[in-house]
């Protein structure tokens, strides 16, 4: 089945495509409750705070490196409350059903007070990109729910998973097969297809969740 844009029905459809004006084009609005991107700096929290951000969800793994402590901490300071919730696909750290239904429940409770959500990892990519998904399909509902209630369940999934996942291209990183002779090259060709077989593993968790 080819899955058309009236498959899926969105709140306020429109601002899924629009960028913000205040913030750089990283940001994209989701919906009118919830906003994803890379991790911001702390020019951007300030700017998000303005944006209506009150709760911000940071799925990056635990570690000294990067700027978590300084985010929590700046977070703090702009009133915004600053989630860590680690998951880590290279160390088999996958997110579970009761964690996307928490996390997205908690984003349409937010926002029916008036707030907004940020998501976001790293590079906004994978991590963010299933919660995303995830959040898009149900809307803050329980996923079985979803199944049983929403006669379009199917093609919403499709549509929401080609439009975060496929189109985006974010899963479509291809393992390096040819063996190279420099050890530098060989790591990082190493590091390249762990992050593919890792990605790829949370990629099927999600969609045969969906089933």
């Amino acid at each position: 089945m080819k899955i058309q844009k009236s498959n899926y029905y969105p709140q306020n459809q429109k601002l899924n495509s629009l960028y913000f004006e205040a913030l750089p084009q990283k940001y994209k609005n989701v919906d009118k409750y919830l906003i994803r991107g890379p991790h911001p700096n702390i020019r951007d929290i300030f700017m998000l705070k303005k944006e209506g951000v009150n709760i911000i969800f940071d799925f990056r793994h635990t570690g000294l490196r990067g700027f978590k402590w300084l985010e929590a901490f700046v977070c703090k300071i702009a009133g915004i409350k600053y989630i860590k919730k680690p998951y880590s696909f290279l160390e088999q750290k996958f997110p579970t059903l009761s964690d996307y239904e928490t996390i997205a429940k908690t984003v349409k409770e937010n926002g029916e007070l008036g707030g907004k959500t940020l998501f976001h990892c790293n590079s906004g990519k994978h991590r963010t990109a299933l919660m995303t998904a995830f959040y898009n399909i149900t809307k803050g509902k329980p996923l079985e729910k979803c199944k049983k209630e929403n006669k379009d369940f199917k093609p919403t999934v499709e549509y929401v998973v080609n439009k975060h996942l496929i189109n985006a291209r974010y899963f479509s990183r291809s393992k390096i097969i040819t063996k190279s002779k420099n050890p530098y090259k060989r790591l990082r060709n190493d590091f390249n297809n762990k992050v593919v077989e890792s990605s790829q593993r949370a990629y099927d968790l999600f969609i045969n969740m969906m089933k």
